[in-house]
C-alpha cells in the first residue's frame, strides 16, 4: 500500500515536471513530507488523508483513487474543502475571521479584482493574510505613536 503511494507520487510528480519543492509549495505541505513519502522507508506511517488528497490534486490525479490506494475510505467533503483551498477559492473563506479581527473576504476580493492574480495557492493565500496582518499591526503602532 505505501509502496504504491511512493511509486505513484514519484511518477505523477515527474510527469508534471515538478520538483519535490514545487509539489510541496503547491500543496501546502512541507518538502520534508514529500521527500519522506517518496522514500522507500518501510517503517514510516502512511500519509494522512489530507496529505494524500493534496498530493493527488496538485499532480492532476483523482484524490478518491489515491485515498483508496492509501487504505482510506472516500471522503468527498474533505476533498472538496482541500480542493477549494488549493484553488484559492474565495467562497471557502466566506465569513471566516482572520488575525485582522475583521472579515478576510473583502481583502482577498480586492487583491483578485486587480486582475493581475488569477489563482492563488493555499500557501500564497497564507502569506498574503500574514502580510496584511503585519500591515495592520504597523498601522496601529503608528497611530498610537502619533496620538
Amino acid at each position: 500500500m505505501h509502496k504504491e503511494i511512493t511509486r505513484r507520487l514519484m511518477k505523477a510528480r515527474k510527469d508534471c515536471g515538478k520538483s519535490q519543492a514545487e509539489v510541496a509549495a503547491d500543496s501546502g505541505i512541507s518538502i520534508r513530507t514529500v521527500s519522506r513519502i517518496e522514500s522507500e522507508d518501510k517503517n514510516r506511517n502512511r500519509p494522512r488523508k489530507e496529505v494524500v488528497i493534496r498530493l493527488a490534486l496538485v499532480t492532476d490525479h483523482r484524490p478518491d483513487e489515491w485515498l483508496k490506494m492509501a487504505g482510506y475510505p472516500p471522503c468527498k467533503a474533505l476533498i472538496e474543502q482541500i480542493q477549494g483551498e488549493l484553488q484559492g477559492s474565495i467562497p471557502a473563506l466566506q465569513g471566516r475571521k482572520g488575525v485582522l479581527g475583521g472579515d478576510i473576504l473583502p481583502f482577498l476580493k480586492a487583491i483578485l479584482a486587480k486582475g493581475k492574480i488569477k489563482k492563488l495557492t493555499f500557501r500564497q493565500l497564507q502569506e498574503l493574510i500574514l502580510l496584511k496582518a503585519r500591515q495592520h499591526e504597523i498601522e496601529k503602532k503608528i497611530q498610537t505613536i502619533t496620538e
